[in-house]
């Protein structure tokens, strides 16, 4: 198969994964404006209880992502590219709730962290019982 008819099957998981790196971009630049706001140098990540929600927002974010991304595209690879399409726009939704509400305050975190890691955890064991079932011939 040619990869302009692969990925004319997995547009819903192209537009998340896009997303993805939206959401990345987002709390890097997050980070970039609580770093000129509090005064914090380079290299520094150690600062105002502010930067640090911003710089803790993107860490745990990138913690995520590594972590989503592949378990996303193994689930469209191997279920649908609809599922983890739908999947990967809720997760991506979430993190930029998550990144914005964190960094106003840490208490509205819960919420939004929450959801980005059930759709983790919802992508990653469909995507390996899957995986199993396909080795198990089942």
């Amino acid at each position: 198969m040619e990869l302009g008819n692969i990925m004319d099957h997995y547009l819903l998981t192209s537009l998340a994964t896009l997303l993805a790196a939206f959401v990345l971009f987002f709390a890097m630049v997050n980070v970039g404006k609580a770093r000129g706001k509090y005064e914090v140098q380079v290299p520094s990540t150690d600062g105002p209880e502010g930067f640090l929600r911003a710089f803790r927002a993107h860490a745990n974010t990138v913690e995520q992502a590594v972590m989503f991304l592949p378990a996303m595209w193994v689930l469209a690879l191997v279920v649908d590219d609809m599922y983890a399409g739908i999947i990967g726009i809720i997760w991506a939704a979430s993190r930029v709730l998550f990144i914005s509400s964190y960094s106003a305050e840490a208490k509205k975190r819960g919420p939004w962290f929450m959801t980005g890691f059930l759709c983790f955890v919802v992508t990653f064991l469909w995507a390996l019982g899957a995986v199993i079932m396909k080795l198990l011939d089942i």
